[in-house]
C-alpha cells in the first residue's frame, strides 16, 4: 500500500463537520466506529485524475461542501493508494460516510466499466485484499461490504436530511461475487 494523501486542511475538516451535522446529527469530521466498506469506481480512467478530483478542497458536490473523497484508490495495475487516514470521514456515500471506508477502483472511460473492472484480476484481488484487511482490523461483517448501488438498502444507512444515493456503480450482481470471495 502506498500513501498519497490529499489535502485535508482545517477548512476541509470544518466542512466535513458541517456536513456531518446536516446529515448525521453529529459534529465530527472523524470516523470512530467503522462498520462498512463501500466499493466504487471512478468516472475517469486514471489514478491521477481521481486523486486530483478528490484533492480539490474548493469543489462543491450537489451544492455543498466538502468535495467527495474515498479512503483508498486502487489503480488498474492493482496498486493501492491510501489518500486519507482511516480515522477521517470521507464523503463518498450518502448515508454511510460516518461509518464507512470508501474504496475507489479506477475505471475506464469507455465500455462497460464494471465488466472491465471485474475482468481486471490485479485490481479485484487488490480490492479484496484491502477489504479483508479492513474487515479484520475493524471487525466489519461481510454483509456490510457493499457497492455504492446498494447503499440506500444498507441497515446502517442514515441521513437525517432525507437524501438518498443515485449511483449505480458496483451493482449487487458484482458485489455478490465479491462477498462470496470474502467468505
Amino acid at each position: 500500500m502506498t500513501e498519497r494523501m490529499i489535502s485535508f486542511s482545517d477548512k476541509r475538516k470544518q466542512q466535513m463537520t458541517d456536513y456531518s451535522k446536516n446529515h448525521y446529527g453529529d459534529n465530527s469530521w472523524e470516523m470512530t466506529d467503522p462498520k462498512t466498506v463501500v466499493w466504487h469506481y471512478t468516472a475517469g480512467g486514471s489514478f491521477v485524475g481521481a486523486w486530483n478530483t478528490f484533492d480539490d478542497e474548493t469543489r462543491k458536490v450537489k451544492g455543498e461542501y466538502p468535495n467527495t473523497t474515498a479512503h483508498y484508490i486502487i489503480d488498474r495495475d492493482g496498486i493501492i493508494y491510501q489518500i486519507i487516514p482511516e480515522n477521517y470521514r470521507g464523503r463518498h456515500t450518502i448515508g454511510l460516510n460516518h461509518t464507512s471506508f470508501g474504496i475507489e477502483l479506477v475505471g475506464e472511460n469507455s465500455g462497460v466499466i464494471e465488466k472491465r473492472i471485474n475482468d481486471n484480476t490485479l485490481q479485484i484481488q487488490s480490492a479484496i485484499k484491502l477489504t479483508k484487511y479492513l474487515q479484520s482490523k475493524y471487525s466489519i461483517a461481510t454483509e456490510n461490504v457493499i457497492g455504492h448501488a446498494e447503499a440506500n438498502g444498507s441497515s446502517l444507512f442514515r441521513d437525517i436530511s432525507g437524501k438518498k444515493n443515485d449511483h449505480t456503480d458496483m451493482a449487487p450482481s458484482l458485489m455478490n461475487k465479491i462477498r462470496n470471495q470474502l467468505k
